[in-house]
């Protein structure tokens, strides 16, 4: 005795929608694409909402699925594309650009414009903004970069 359709989705549970998210999921990682990601994030929250409402009617879990599916879908297009970006200038895997305006200490006394200074537990190569050199342990001010090379003015 095989149940009808209508009885299945009748009794779709948490469960259901987790296990529908676990195939979605394995199949994503088997397949070189994002595809499948997304709905099956879509029914990973599905199932949390059933399992906080149990009585909620199979085609509410539908539309809500649906519903998630297309947020997820439109967050992922449009998401990545600003976290790296910013004023038109990708900056993916420029750090440097992440200490413009941040504190460090001169490590060596600077010969010419140009030395060393310490940021966090890293030394840097770095020049002095007015072209004069800095004496050790001098606190400066990171104004910009140049590729890795540092601009810095002294604090004070």
């Amino acid at each position: 005795m095989v149940p009808d359709l209508m009885t299945l989705l009748a009794t779709l549970g948490p469960l259901h929608w987790w296990a529908l998210a676990a195939i979605l999921i394995g199949l994503e990682m088997v397949m070189p694409t994002q595809y499948m990601l997304w709905p099956g994030l879509a029914a990973i929250l599905t199932g949390i909402i059933v399992l906080l409402s149990p009585s909620l009617d199979w085609t509410w879990q539908a539309l809500a699925f649906a519903l998630f599916t297309g947020a997820f879908v439109l967050s992922a297009r449009y998401w990545p594309r600003a976290a790296v970006q910013d004023e038109g200038r990708a900056r993916l895997n420029q750090r440097v650009h992440a200490y413009v305006g941040r504190q460090a200490v001169v490590a060596e006394t600077f010969e010419g414009a140009r030395g060393t200074i310490v940021l966090d537990d890293t030394r840097w190569q770095a020049e002095s903004l007015d072209g004069k050199p800095l004496a050790d342990r001098t606190v400066v001010e990171i104004v910009g970069y140049d590729g890795p090379l540092l601009k810095v003015k002294p604090i004070g």
